[in-house]
């Protein structure tokens, strides 16, 4: 048995050889319909598939070995997406396509959009288990929202909680213990965005600067006298970043 399946491995390999290339392209079709386009790209221990449906929107993605065969774990990427075309379940499953479980704890992420008393767009992730639970996942929590201005893609806050919606701290921007960040742009100096990082407590641990560099000059003059009639005047220019 084994002889035939490395027998069978190989076969598969001469195969896909010349067609498993970087951006090779080919129909997805499914029970004589054609679904849209298959990408394949060569990956260090195989290759990458990317399904994308007539309307170029991704639905599926597969990591498979060097026989083209599907790799062990959560090797499968299932999109679903919401009637206004935003991601709403992103699924994990194996090479069966049986539900299974990511490495970071959870075995698909539901997507929940809403908005704030600000018309701000809210996006709040949920980690599920096999059964459609929340589940904490290996970061330490199991929901994460995030607040963009208005319909935009500036992020302005994000929050996390555990299983039980209370609040969780995991390291975020390079500060640990965050249980919360506000985001805020100081526009007119170079856009500078800053951070201000909350605990569980609702504590301010942290405020940092996350991108962007300051451009404002400070110039100063400086007059010096050395005598009756004998003054030098000095100019400083200084950018502060």
């Amino acid at each position: 048995m084994r002889v035939k399946s490395i027998i069978y491995c190989a076969f598969v390999c001469v195969v896909l050889a010349g067609c498993v290339t970087t951006g090779h392209r080919q129909n997805w079709i499914e029970n004589g319909k054609r679904l849209g386009t298959i990408t394949k790209c060569a990956t260090p221990d195989g290759s990458f598939w990317r399904y994308t449906d007539m309307g170029g929107v991704l639905r599926r993605t597969e990591k498979r070995d060097r026989c083209g065969v599907l790799s062990g774990g959560a090797s499968v990427e299932v999109f679903s997406y919401d009637p206004s075309g935003r991601l709403a379940v992103l699924q994990y499953l194996d090479a069966n396509n049986q539900p299974t479980g990511h490495p970071d704890g959870y075995c698909s992420v539901k997507h929940h959009y809403s908005f704030d008393h600000d018309r701000n767009l809210v996006n709040t992730q949920v980690f599920l288990d096999a059964a459609g639970n929340a589940v904490n996942t290996r970061h330490g929590y199991a929901y994460c929202s995030t607040v963009r201005e208005g319909t935009g893609q500036t992020v302005i806050e994000i929050a996390w909680e555990d299983a039980q919606r209370k609040p969780a701290a995991c390291v975020w921007d390079g500060v640990g213990g965050v249980a919360r960040v506000n985001y805020t742009v100081l526009e007119g100096i170079g856009d500078i965005r800053c951070g201000v990082y909350y605990n569980a407590a609702g504590e301010i641990i942290q405020r940092k600067q996350v991108s962007g560099a300051c451009s404002c000059l400070n110039v100063s003059t400086t007059t010096t006298t050395y005598g009756p009639g004998r003054t030098a005047t000095s100019t400083t220019t200084t950018r502060h970043y």
